[in-house]
């Protein structure tokens, strides 16, 4: 292994040559450690024999907590529970907060979404941070299926409030 080091840089290499460390790649730097948890809404798609239907299609931002103004990437962990343990909790673990989470449902039917069959609800969560606020997005779309050949012709589909508990490096590359 080889290190070089200079008035701005290291460079660490393996037996082969290969670069293991280099610091002009930017390292990750955390401003903060926080904690907390979030309590969102519980969603409901209905369709009452095929005549009153309401169909979920929104995004939401959540303001979460105040981070270092200069902070502008997420890393950490979260997970998702809810008063029952149903739906996005079951199963559920700790999952990583640096990209999406995406929940997938599938009712009776599905969503065509720009003519592509799709499931009857896609629910996603995004952590990110914008001018010195840790934000949640949440992202959701549902519809609840009518079906005559089920014998349920009033029906419904419920995404039950999901509180999100986490635990989050803010910080920068520099």
């Amino acid at each position: 292994m080889g290190i070089s080091i200079d008035a701005s840089r290291i460079v660490c290499t393996d037996g082969a040559g290969n670069v293991r460390l280099d610091t002009n790649e930017g390292l990750f730097v955390a401003t903060n450690y926080l904690t907390g948890t979030k309590t969102l809404s519980q969603h409901v798609a209905r369709n009452l024999n095929n005549s009153d239907i309401v169909t979920i299609d929104f995004e939401q931002v959540h303001t979460l907590v105040a981070c270092h103004a200069s902070a502008t990437t997420v890393r950490g962990a979260f997970k998702v529970t809810t008063s029952d343990n149903s739906g996005l909790a079951q199963f559920a673990g700790w999952y990583n907060a640096g990209g999406s989470y995406v929940h997938i449902f599938q009712g009776g039917g599905t969503l065509n979404y720009n003519g592509n069959v799709a499931p009857t609800a896609i629910a996603v969560y995004s952590f990110f941070i914008e001018s010195g606020q840790v934000k949640l997005r949440e992202r959701v779309r549902a519809k609840a299926e009518y079906s005559n050949n089920t014998g349920f012709n009033d029906n419904y589909l419920t995404i039950v409030a999901p509180t999100f508990e986490y635990r989050l490096l803010c910080g920068l590359y520099v």
